[in-house]
């Protein structure tokens, strides 16, 4: 849930921020979601294999479902590429919550801190 809470509420400079969104930059931003993804999945499934050892998931892809969960949060959730509403926000936070449930095989609701906190 830190994690989470950590990327949601993080801000990049917005000079950055608007320097790696011009169309011109489009291959230095996606390196740069590329090297968060990549730095990032391999903690989140640490913490999944973690959640795994002590039963409260169950999966055998611990890294593959950090990476691809991960995703949409540099890509999918990315203000500076998708312009979403906040209702529309918060569906894809519900579906991906519902993801990781089934995904993890984790007690319904365990991932509802995606919407509450939203």
């Amino acid at each position: 849930m830190l994690l989470f809470q950590s990327y949601i509420t993080s801000t990049v400079e917005s000079s950055i921020d608007e320097y790696l969104h011009q169309q011109f930059n489009a291959s230095i931003h996606e390196k740069s979601l590329a090297e968060i993804l990549t730095s990032l999945s391999t903690i989140v499934a640490e913490l999944f294999q973690q959640g795994v050892e002590e039963g409260i998931f169950k999966c055998e892809y611990t890294l593959e479902v950090s990476e691809i969960i991960l995703s949409v949060f540099t890509f999918l959730l990315d203000p500076g590429i998708f312009y979403w509403n906040k209702e529309e926000k918060k569906r894809k936070l519900e579906a991906l919550s519902l993801i990781l449930e089934r995904s993890l095989m984790a007690p319904k609701g365990r991932f509802n801190f995606f919407i509450r906190d939203f």
